[in-house]
């Protein structure tokens, strides 16, 4: 059943998709409006542990940047392949998505404070929804622009999220 209203649609998106895509779009207006200043949402290890601002560890993930098509195609991923993976792979199983998530995203965290500095992590939260989709849809064929199609196997490596 196609829905008939944006705010149907909005409805029918699983909860943790519709949590995710509502934070993202939050961050996003606050900033761009100019009542959130976005060094407050970045991943700052000084900060974090010298001032206690413990809601960096999950803003970074919520921030994809300015409206603007790599906004709208952060967006699009967000919800084309969080949807399908939150309402068919883990059907019923909402907190199991939400508990995926909080693992891949502390693991990005730890391997952001040993290794490299990626104050934002959005959009490598994305790439793993993607590639967890890819993985489970292996064999599906998907579109790249109406240009050329690919196996879903590939597309992680066809898929650059957009910075």
């Amino acid at each position: 059943m196609a829905a008939s209203s944006p705010e149907e649609w909005y409805r029918s998106l699983p909860l943790i998709t519709r949590g995710y895509l509502t934070a993202s779009f939050a961050a996003t207006v606050l900033t761009q409006m100019e009542f959130l200043d976005p060094y407050l949402l970045i991943l700052d290890f000084d900060k974090l542990v010298g001032s206690f601002e413990l809601w960096r560890l999950v803003t970074n993930f919520c921030f994809f940047g300015k409206f603007g098509l790599p906004f709208v195609f952060s967006m699009f991923f967000l919800v084309r392949y969080g949807k399908e993976l939150e309402s068919k792979r883990f059907e019923g199983r909402s907190a199991d998505m939400l508990w995926f998530m909080v693992l891949t995203g502390l693991l990005m965290v730890a391997v952001a404070y040993l290794l490299i500095e990626m104050p934002i992590l959005s959009n490598s939260m994305l790439s793993v929804l993607v590639y967890l989709w890819a993985r489970e849809y292996a064999e599906q064929v998907v579109s790249i622009f109406g240009l050329f199609n690919i196996q879903a196997f590939y597309f992680p490596w066809v898929h650059d999220p957009p910075l």
